[in-house]
């Protein structure tokens, strides 16, 4: 969109508020956009009590996956 000039952006602005049917629809459906993005950050972000049982259940499986690695190379090593 090209840089408008003050009065060119007023009528700009004044044709993007005013509805045919005397709304101002832009505005509303600015805001609930703004609202509906924010509900899906919500939505999207988990509390956090969930994030850290996932980061410890994460820890934990890294934990038996290391373990489970070592057993294997000593195995390797008993077999040698």
């Amino acid at each position: 969109m090209a840089p408008k000039t003050a009065p060119q952006m007023e009528i700009w602005c004044l044709m993007l508020l005013t509805d045919p049917d005397g709304g101002f629809s832009a505005v509303e459906d600015l805001n609930e956009s703004s609202l509906a993005q924010r509900k899906t950050y919500r939505q999207r972000v988990k509390p956090v009590e969930e994030r850290r049982d996932t980061r410890l259940r994460e820890k934990e499986r890294w934990r038996k996956r290391r373990k489970r690695g070592f057993r294997q190379i000593i195995k390797m090593k008993e077999q040698t």
